[in-house]
């Protein structure tokens, strides 16, 4: 077993890479990317989550509380980490604040707006890319109907998501169930699982990490990949949960690395006020995708 200081160096440097163009594949783009026969049940539940995404959306405003969990492990070394994250969301206007409470993303805050993702690094991630100035700015990496990847675990935008399972094709699962009643936040509702085609979802990730300036990540293969939905009784959804086990390759790893990563997201207090403002532009350093933050690090 590897000491925290080497996690903390180019192993635990290569996961995140790698586990952040992965990201993108979980919540990447879900309609119609192969045609699949679709049994009665597959069909009814896709419907189900279908509908009750458009009826979140049309909410139009909400809380919202994000958890991300990785867990990886090699011959000689394994790492875990778990981040959370909190705010607001607009999903009529395409906008977002969050702010990360714990993990690797504590001191992070995320804003969608103008078409534009604006970070404020931790101090830590700022010092090792150089960058002087409090923020950090990106073209929003989704398209105005959620058709395009939303991007990373820790900046996955809930409109998008919520859009892409509005436009979910039955052909896109290979199985859904539903799986009993469980309350999120105190609420009762009713869990439904979604089996996702996992030939597409590799395709897709290599398409990520090239529009997103990652294609010098490990490569990857996801060897499974599900998406959970939990409906209330008003057709509102109170949590949407991905989970993804893949394996992958980094240089100083003495095998294959095989990890686990997962994203939670709960709307809440729907309706609520929300107004996101952009930083002060002196405030910002403009890049021109996700690889030029989370790539190699700069020798300067």
């Amino acid at each position: 077993m590897v000491s925290s200081a080497a996690l903390a160096g180019g192993y635990r440097g290569g996961v995140r890479v790698a586990g952040l163009a992965l990201a993108g594949v979980l919540v990447a783009d879900l309609v119609g990317v192969v045609t699949l026969g679709s049994a009665p049940a597959l069909t009814s539940v896709a419907a189900t989550v279908r509908t009750a995404s458009a009826r979140t959306l049309s909410a139009h405003t909400a809380r919202v509380a994000m958890s991300v969990g990785f867990s990886g492990g090699a011959p000689s070394m394994h790492t875990t980490f778990s981040e959370d994250l909190g705010g607001l969301v607009d999903f009529e206007n395409h906008e977002m604040d969050l702010t990360g409470s714990t993990g690797p993303v504590a001191g992070l805050e995320a804003r969608f707006v103008g078409g534009r993702l604006y970070e404020k690094l931790p101090p830590t991630l700022a010092a090792a890319r150089h960058i002087s100035t409090p923020w950090v700015s990106i073209p929003a990496p989704f398209g105005p109907t959620g058709s395009a990847s939303p991007g990373t675990l820790t900046t996955g935008d809930p409109s998008a998501t919520l859009t892409q399972l509005q436009n979910l094709s039955s052909g896109t699962i290979t199985g859904a169930t539903e799986s009993g009643s469980e309350e999120v936040r105190g609420v009762p509702t009713t869990r439904y699982d979604l089996q996702l085609n996992i030939a597409a979802m590799n395709s897709l990730g290599t398409l990520y990490q090239a529009a997103q300036g990652l294609s010098g990540a490990p490569s990857t293969k996801i060897n499974a990949a599900q998406i959970q939905v939990w409906i209330d009784s008003q057709g509102l959804i109170r949590r949407e949960s991905f989970v993804m086990d893949a394996t992958t390759s980094i240089p100083i790893a003495a095998g294959p690395l095989s990890f686990r990563a997962t994203l939670s997201m709960e709307p809440y207090d729907f309706g609520v006020p929300v107004d996101v403002v952009p930083p002060p532009p002196d405030d910002v350093t403009d890049l021109p995708n996700a690889g030029a933050l989370y790539g190699q690090p700069s020798s300067q």
